[in-house]
């Protein structure tokens, strides 16, 4: 959402967008990293017959849900430093 959220700034200058945005990535450092909750935590470990490692869906880290994080950091850093913003 993040990503969205700064190509919709990026393509319309609605300073709304912009507001969205920075809320939506405070939250998310909030939540994400500072709690370091970054791994995600997304598996089918509950769901038989999937094969278990012994943890259970919360314990489990996902590095694909921090991509998802990255990339949106990423790409409202670059739209937000263009002049004028």
């Amino acid at each position: 959402m993040l990503t969205a959220w700064a190509q919709a700034f990026e393509t319309t200058s609605d300073r709304r967008y912009l507001a969205a945005g920075k809320r939506l990535a405070g939250w998310a450092e909030r939540e994400f990293v500072d709690r370091n909750h970054y791994g995600g935590f997304i598996t089918d470990d509950l769901y038989a017959p999937a094969p278990t490692n012994g943890f259970n869906r919360w314990e489990t880290p996902s590095p694909t849900a921090i991509c998802f994080l990255i990339d949106g950091f990423l790409e409202f850093h670059r739209v937000t430093r263009t002049p004028g913003t």
